[in-house]
């Protein structure tokens, strides 16, 4: 018997058979980095559920009406989703080609702010209703500016002028003009992030120490110069004894309270009778442990911890893209160790030091630069994602 043989020409493919686009939205859609995402949610959820009670006294006390106080939070959230999301659309490498020009508004904010605010402390600009701290938006030009910055390859990270002086300029320059505001606690934030981008990014660690002297001795100088942070350091050291920094030692009775599961949402009594005059800013991880007990408050370190995780083991192979890899670093980095500060100062281990919880405190400007980075964030993973 004789065999056929199966020629290309007998082969029908009916173009109808393969939606070329659906695989390639599929491809698009699997490249969206759904763990991060999740994580961050999380946050933003526990934010809306325990911010609005942390602040009941605080709004109370002003005749602010709880309702407008709920509105108004889901409105900074709201924005910071739509501002995030704009950034996500953004690729991040014309965010970071555009870094110098991230640096120049961050640089006018600063000064705007320090010769207009009509504050005591110049570190807000009233805007309408809302009240802009720029120097979030300096974290955010700071990390571009690094990220690009190490872009140019490890072997400039190995020269102290090209790895060390050049960058070090552009970022003493912007922190100067935050001690200056005073916000001594922000400064030592974004010098430690930027200095910890440089390390990931190929940085001689003796240039990371040298930049870690040179920094302890600028921010030093802020803080003796500082009538409030040398303040705050007095209030930290005699906490039981001096009236104003009672608020570190409620903020430990809270968590104290709280037991193992919490007293419940709405319940604690440490938010109330201005016992923590920034329940839900400064102090809202405080609310957390007593409304929310040990297992709430651990939860919260946990996601932050595996936000901070998960994203390391990502960018493992990033090698190849060393501004994405740093870039990535730092923005995940500073959720963590803001994080860590403010959970730090509630459990008494630091002075107060006016740090928000990521995702989680009141307030717009941080809720907006937060989300910012989560855009960002999520973009590059999208990318690298889609690249494999």
């Amino acid at each position: 018997m004789k065999s056929e043989e199966l020629t290309f020409d007998d082969i029908n493919i009916d173009d109808k058979d393969v939606n070329v686009e659906g695989l390639q939205n599929a491809k698009r859609s699997a490249g969206f980095d759904w763990q991060i995402f999740t994580l961050l949610i999380l946050l933003v959820a526990i934010g809306i559920v325990i911010t609005p009670s942390a602040g009941y006294f605080k709004i109370m006390g002003k005749n602010y009406s709880y309702t407008r106080y709920l509105i108004d939070h889901f409105l900074r959230v709201f924005i910071g989703l739509t501002v995030g999301f704009i950034f996500y659309m953004i690729s991040p490498q014309k965010l970071i080609k555009a870094r110098f020009l991230f640096i120049g508004l961050s640089l006018f904010f600063l000064l705007i702010v320090l010769k207009f605010s009509p504050f005591k402390f110049k570190r807000w600009m009233p805007i309408g209703p809302f009240l802009f701290q720029p120097s979030e938006f300096t974290k955010v030009a700071v990390l571009l500016y690094i990220a690009g910055f190490a872009a140019k390859g490890r072997q400039r990270l190995k020269s102290l002028r090209k790895s060390f002086l050049y960058p070090m300029l552009i970022v003493f320059v912007n922190v100067a003009l935050i001690i200056a505001e005073p916000n001594i606690s922000t400064s030592i934030l974004i010098v430690t992030i930027a200095t910890a981008q440089l390390f990931i990014g190929g940085l001689r660690f003796r240039y990371v120490l040298l930049f870690i002297l040179l920094a302890v001795g600028v921010i030093g100088t802020g803080v003796m110069v500082s009538k409030n942070a040398r303040e705050r350091l007095q209030n930290f050291i005699h906490q039981e004894q001096i009236k104003p920094g009672k608020q570190v030692y409620y903020a430990r009775q809270a968590i104290k309270n709280g037991g193992l599961l919490g007293v419940g949402i709405g319940k604690g009594e440490h938010k109330f009778f201005y016992l923590l005059r920034q329940a839900d800013t400064d102090f809202v991880y405080a609310v957390i442990g007593e409304e929310m007990g040990f297992v709430g408050a651990f939860a919260v370190i946990v996601i932050y911890l595996l936000l901070f995780l998960l994203v390391l083991l990502k960018i493992r192979s990033f090698a190849d893209d060393m501004a994405y890899a740093v870039l990535a670093f730092g923005i995940v980095f500073t959720f963590l160790i803001y994080a860590l500060i403010n959970i730090s100062t509630s459990l008494g281990f630091i002075p107060a030091t006016g740090v928000p919880l990521p995702f989680i405190s009141y307030g717009g400007s941080s809720m907006l630069a937060n989300m910012t980075m989560a855009g960002i964030l999520l973009r590059i993973l999208k990318e690298k994602n889609e690249a494999r």
